[in-house]
């Protein structure tokens, strides 16, 4: 199966794919998203809560299927990259 990065930021945007996780996160850097305040793995979606994205309204974030079907969320060391890459957003 071939995986891809599942990004949609808040719950009125669209889903956009990225082949690798780098990709991902140099376009929430560049949208200036901010940092990551928790981690979400039910409920309301999978992905992290930053300022102003929390609840329902979170950022998805996940690796999922080429229809965009959740697989599997980030791994511990993933969640790591995207922490420290978007610290200084």
């Amino acid at each position: 199966m071939d995986l891809k990065i599942w990004l949609r930021i808040g719950d009125c945007a669209e889903y956009e794919s990225f082949d690798d996780l780098d990709s991902a996160t140099d376009w929430l850097d560049d949208l200036n998203v901010g940092p990551v305040t928790g981690w979400i793995d039910s409920g309301p979606g999978v992905g992290y809560t930053a300022p102003g994205y929390n609840g329902p309204n979170l950022v998805s974030l996940f690796w999922g299927d080429g229809e965009g079907n959740l697989v599997a969320p980030l791994s511990s060391f993933e969640r790591e990259t995207v922490e420290r890459k978007l610290a200084t957003a």
